[in-house]
């Protein structure tokens, strides 16, 4: 059926209407790919905006991470103190034992 349309008209009409019908469609064309870049570039911002805030939440771990080494630096300087104080309680205990033989021995020997 097409065919036999086509046939129909004459060449005159498709010399003339063919170069119009190639202008409209690459005009449309042309609209196409604006909007289309358009919109890829819209979407590029999205993305580097995403990006960015990436970057910002990388740079708020970093300083998350730093908080915590300085927190666990803060926890080994505590256990150190623990520690010496807790090597002073075993001296003192070891001192207090010494006080008491002495004592005991004095007691025993009479002397003062």
């Amino acid at each position: 059926m097409v065919s036999s349309v086509a046939e129909k008209v004459p060449g005159w009409v498709g010399r003339f209407l063919i170069p119009e019908i190639e202008r409209v469609v690459e005009k449309e064309v042309q609209i196409l790919r604006r909007e289309m870049n358009a919109k890829f570039e819209a979407i590029d911002r999205k993305f580097e905006a995403i990006d960015s805030r990436f970057v910002a939440m990388d740079a708020k771990f970093e300083a998350i991470d730093t908080r915590f080494e300085a927190i666990d630096t803060k926890f080994e300087a505590v256990n150190a103190r623990l520690d010496a104080i807790e090597k002073r309680f075993d001296l003192v205990r070891d001192v207090a034992v010494l006080k008491a033989q002495v004592k005991e021995i004095q007691e025993k020997t009479g002397a003062t």
